[in-house]
């Protein structure tokens, strides 16, 4: 499981790229929680799709915190962001609770966070990477060791 801040809609393309090539062959496939505005439109919702987006909310079957727990236990390397929504650049966000109820239903998920940080104007991006063993499952706590990346 990836879990990264969240500053751009280019974000979960942006974090998966900056992996290595052999990590990202590892990591494969990718299901990246995407807010619902992103899968409503039919034409953005295949491409979406195709390329392992599934809604944050809503009736679909796989959809929000189920859907990712789902995915994991299926094998696939969730991408999510605990603040739920993209924050002002230069702003922390608040973690919202799913991120621990993922983890609890699947403790033995690898954890990687990403700390994505966007250059002005917003072209170019840094992401910095951490490997961890979450020891406390608290959603402040896992944002805040991301922002510290």
């Amino acid at each position: 499981m990836v879990v990264a801040n969240h500053h751009h809609a280019l974000d979960p393309f942006y974090i998966t790229c900056s992996f290595r090539w052999r990590e990202l062959i590892h990591l494969l496939p990718f299901a990246i929680m995407t807010a619902n505005k992103f899968m409503d439109p039919w034409w953005i919702r295949l491409p979406a799709w195709l390329g392992g987006c599934f809604p944050s909310h809503g009736p679909k079957p796989i959809h929000g915190v189920t859907g990712a727990i789902k995915f994991l236990k299926a094998g696939y390397t969730v991408l999510m962001f605990p603040e739920g929504k993209r924050t002002s650049a230069g702003k922390k966000g608040v973690a919202k609770p799913g991120i621990s109820h993922i983890i609890n239903a699947s403790p033995e998920a690898h954890i990687i966070l990403a700390h994505i940080e966007w250059q002005k104007p917003p072209r170019f991006a840094s992401v910095s990477f951490a490997h961890t063993v979450i020891t406390k499952n608290n959603p402040s706590e896992i944002l805040e060791s991301i922002y510290k990346l």
